[in-house]
């Protein structure tokens, strides 16, 4: 790793920067004194963009229909379980184009192996048909047909007819290859548990290739638990689905004197249905610019795993499931699956409650800020996704845990979330400098991993221009010191085409995996990204204390500061 010290002699770098931002501080001042004594709430705007679920739709259908794809599924049961978008990319200041091209993911379950079709909106081109071996989760669909075949045994059957035993996804979600040194067959995992009073709890396989039900002599599988103590609350949703479009351009606006406007945030949301990455990445955003000038071309969190202390785990965990969760009366939809609301939307942390109105993005005002909140089911858990827009030109990414009954939220285990943010500051052409609590900044030359220490901080810089943005860690993130399991950080990539090095490798391993990523390219002066990692640990069902914002102990997610 090759850095150089920046002397902080002879104009240097902060020092422009804090020419600009006292000027641009002055300016502020000069707007605020002239606004009216009570401030009125930001203006938010929203235009549907992108595939909407009638182009999704004529997809599915194109690609079922197709002779290619039905020559490899000939005389096979097979089922589709993924369908996602691939987004077109557009240079720094450039309009974004909307997505053109889709992959369609199916199980064929005779030959054990995905068939993976990649293709166009618009069909001009003829489909591509791929294989792999991955064990994507289960959508609705297929959990309900491993379920069909739960409910057939005589036993299983009558108790849940009864409703003496209660359904829930457990984790892991299906087999997965790293449990078994033999060839993986199709299997999706049932939980089964009593009600309150009853001991009984049992997580079961089913074999989606020959159909036969699997019952364990230690109750679960491995990685799994099922034991008479459970915690968490109440789960309500099954396995989640990913074929539903849902994309929007927002604009956030602040009100200035009678009636002008000054345009503060401008950005593309997507859903987590409708986000990009191997497993998903929450809500992403796309294009994201204050007052005019770009921050980050993408912000999202592909990878989120969780690591227990024993027993079980570790699992990788989706983020396209969208859970229910509660928007107050006199909401109104912009697009479909983004909505605004009045008051706060409500999450599982909130309400203690798993049931809602509402699934996909929801937006809101608070004090000096616009929010976008999401809720997300992963199994047992449950995920809150949060993006705080602030006036002053910060972003506040946050996440947030809640978890549903199973007898693993008993356990303590860390959560780990990574940001994925490609910082595109006015252009392709930026510098990052490392800020510590002594020394000057230090120019970084070249990829590079590392853990955070008290004071750090990072600034990304235009080297046309020099307006910046500061990157702050937050006081719970936590750090991955000493953890082989959490890896780092913090890393340093310069940018590859998309969507390249969207997801990690994962290499058989729930752990994330960058390190194939760190070919010592240079980095200054470079279109860059940043892996940003944050690390939760708990031991209780308790994540906050009824704050609409997430900003409790358990809530992790750095600070991104435009400073123009």
């Amino acid at each position: 790793m090759n850095r150089i010290s920046v002397s902080l002699v002879g104009g240097t770098i902060l020092a422009v920067i804090a020419v600009i931002v006292w000027g641009l501080m002055i300016r502020t001042n000069i707007i605020d004194a002239a606004a009216p004594a009570v401030e009125r709430p930001n203006i938010v705007r929203a235009e549907a963009w992108g595939p909407d679920q009638a182009a999704y739709d004529a997809a599915v259908q194109y690609v079922k229909h197709s002779p290619l794809v039905r020559k490899p599924l000939l005389g096979v049961r097979s089922r589709l379980i993924s369908f996602q978008t691939i987004d077109n990319e557009s240079k720094a200041n450039e309009p974004r184009i909307p997505p053109s091209r889709f992959r369609a993911i199916f199980y064929d379950y005779s030959r054990n192996r995905d068939v993976v079709v990649d293709g166009r909106f618009d069909q001009s081109e003829s489909l591509k048909v791929s294989y792999s071996n991955e064990q994507l989760p289960p959508n609705d669909e297929e959990f309900s047909a491993a379920l069909d075949v739960v409910k057939r045994d005589p036993e299983l059957g009558k108790n849940i007819a009864a409703k003496t035993l209660n359904v829930y996804p457990p984790m892991p979600p299906v087999l997965y290859p790293y449990d078994t040194d033999q060839q993986v067959q199709r299997t999706v995992f049932i939980g089964l548990r009593g009600g309150e009073s009853s001991p009984d709890n049992e997580v079961v396989g089913v074999n989606m290739s020959t159909g036969k039900l699997i019952r364990y002599p230690s109750k679960a599988p491995k990685a799994a638990r099922a034991t008479a103590v459970s915690c968490g609350l109440t789960g309500n949703g099954a396995a989640g689905t990913r074929a539903i479009a849902g994309s929007a351009r927002i604009t956030i606006s602040k009100p200035v004197g009678n009636a002008e406007q000054v345009e503060l945030w401008d950005f593309i949301v997507n859903r987590p249905s409708s986000s990009s990455g191997t497993d998903g990445s929450g809500i992403e955003l796309i294009d994201i610019k204050y007052k005019g000038k770009m921050v980050l071309k993408r912000m999202h969190v592909p990878v989120l795993n969780v690591q227990y202390q024993f027993s079980c785990g570790p699992y990788r965990d989706w983020q396209y499931a969208e859970s229910e969760f509660s928007t107050p009366a006199g909401s109104t939809d912009l697009a479909p699956g983004i909505r605004f609301c009045p008051s706060p939307a409500t999450t599982i942390v909130e309400n203690r409650s798993d049931a809602g109105n509402f699934r996909g993005v929801a937006v809101y005002n608070d004090a000096n800020a616009t929010v976008l909140v999401t809720e997300m089911a992963a199994g047992f858990y449950r995920y809150l996704n949060e993006y705080q827009f602030l006036n002053d030109g910060t972003i506040k990414p946050r996440f947030g845990f809640g978890s549903t009954i199973s007898s693993c939220v008993c356990i303590t285990r860390t959560h780990h979330a990574y940001w994925r943010m490609d910082f595109d500051v006015n252009s392709f052409s930026n510098n990052v400098y490392q800020i510590n609590q002594t020394g000057p900044p230090v120019l970084e030359t070249t990829e590079y991993t590392t853990n955070r220490t008290a004071g750090m901080k990072w600034l990304i810089q235009d080297t046309i221009t020099g307006d910046s943005v500061t990157l702050t860690p937050n006081a719970n993130d936590g750090t991955a010191e000493g953890d082989a399991f959490a890896k780092g950080d913090f890393w340093l990539l310069r940018y590859q085409p998309f969507p390249t090095e969207v997801s990690d490798t994962r290499a058989g391993s729930p752990s994330i995996n960058l390190a194939p990523y760190l070919n010592n390219e240079p980095t200054d002066n470079q279109d860059i990204v940043i892996w940003y990692g944050a690390h939760t640990q708990r031991s209780d069902d308790t994540s906050f204390a009824n704050n609409p914002l997430l900003n409790g102990t358990y809530t992790p997610g750095p600070d991104i500061k435009a400073n123009w």
